[in-house]
């Protein structure tokens, strides 16, 4: 009974050492731009609305890199201080 729960701890921690691996170790050597603290941006509440001007119609296209990525705020997250 005891090796079959160290086994579940071991279990455990190296899947959580593989997510870490996997999502955290590639951000932290990036520095990932934050969301303008201004109106326009503060407004927004669905990814549809950032599409509207980050597309190839609209004013500030995204990258290429960024170009089947759909959830912005999961990288990137707005300025505490509202910028006029």
């Amino acid at each position: 009974m005891k090796v079959k729960y160290i086994k579940w701890i071991a279990f455990a921690i190296a899947t959580l050492l593989a997510l870490f691996t996997i999502f955290g170790i590639p951000r932290l050597n990036r520095d990932i731009p934050r969301i303008p603290g201004n109106e326009d941006h503060r407004r927004i509440t669905k990814i549809s609305e950032c599409i509207q001007c980050h597309s190839e119609q609209g004013g500030d296209p995204l990258p290429e890199d960024h170009a089947a990525r759909t959830q912005c705020h999961l990288c990137h997250t707005i300025q505490d201080k509202i910028i006029r």
